[in-house]
């Protein structure tokens, strides 16, 4: 086929800008500040997960040691209502005895109960422990986040300024070539991963390297001064002899 040479030109000049995007665009994926901030947040959701599971822990030993204590305050206030029984009937032995009996029996599960709680403030304690070195790693992750977020907001920032200008004197460009010529010639850069145009060059693709039989080269400058790579597919921008 034949494109105008200022068209060509203009096509050319595209390419260049084309590139230019990708390579700023690979710039900003390759930041290492995006790489931690990505990993803050696998390693938050980690956390949080694990923190889910503490915070459950907790809530089953909270519960437990507050049944426990409620259990107690009920022994208590029922132990000094024996023991006033008692006080009362000093001189019938038979209820006195029957309710010591009873008095020791509540002492004892209070005892218990004792020992029951001291385990249920360890567990606790244990988990609060726990809960702190959560909440600490939390913190770190954060600060790590919005350091690396504060630099990537910045450089990024500016990276995706230069995407924008580029762009932009890309759309004027692409404002000046023909309709079909430029289908053409977005079609060929989804194909080849935004490099659509290649040089001929000692009967050479210049993109790919492939070599070009001369028949077929000498065909194609019958037909234009842009043909077909039979290789890579890309528009290939022949030179005179």
């Amino acid at each position: 086929m034949r494109i105008d040479s200022d068209v060509l030109a203009t096509l050319l000049h595209m390419q260049e800008l084309d590139v230019q995007v990708i390579r700023t665009n690979k710039q900003l994926e390759d930041m290492p500040e995006r790489k931690v901030i990505l990993d803050a947040m696998a390693r938050r959701r980690a956390v949080e997960q694990k923190s889910e599971q503490v915070e459950a822990l907790a809530e089953k030993a909270e519960a437990k040691l507050a049944r426990i204590t409620e259990e107690d305050d009920g022994l208590a206030e029922k132990a000094q209502r024996v023991q006033a029984e008692i006080d009362e009937v000093k001189g019938d032995f038979r209820s006195v005895e029957a309710r010591t009996k009873e008095l020791s029996g509540i002492l004892k599960r209070r005892e218990a109960l004792e020992e029951d709680m001291r385990a249920a403030d360890a567990e606790l304690e244990k988990i609060n422990a726990v809960r702190n070195q959560v909440k600490a790693i939390l913190a770190k992750i954060d600060e790590s986040e919005q350091a690396a977020k504060s630099v990537f907001v910045e450089e990024g920032g500016k990276l995706k300024q230069h995407i924008t200008g580029l762009q932009k004197q890309r759309a004027d460009l692409a404002a000046d070539v023909p309709a079909d010529v430029l289908k053409l010639y977005e079609r060929t850069s989804g194909a080849t991963g935004g490099v659509p145009l290649a040089l001929l060059a000692e009967d050479r693709c210049g993109a790919c390297r492939t070599p070009i039989d001369h028949g077929r080269i000498v065909d194609m400058r019958t037909q234009g001064n842009v043909g077909t790579c039979p290789n890579c597919g890309r528009m290939l921008v022949l030179k005179a002899d």
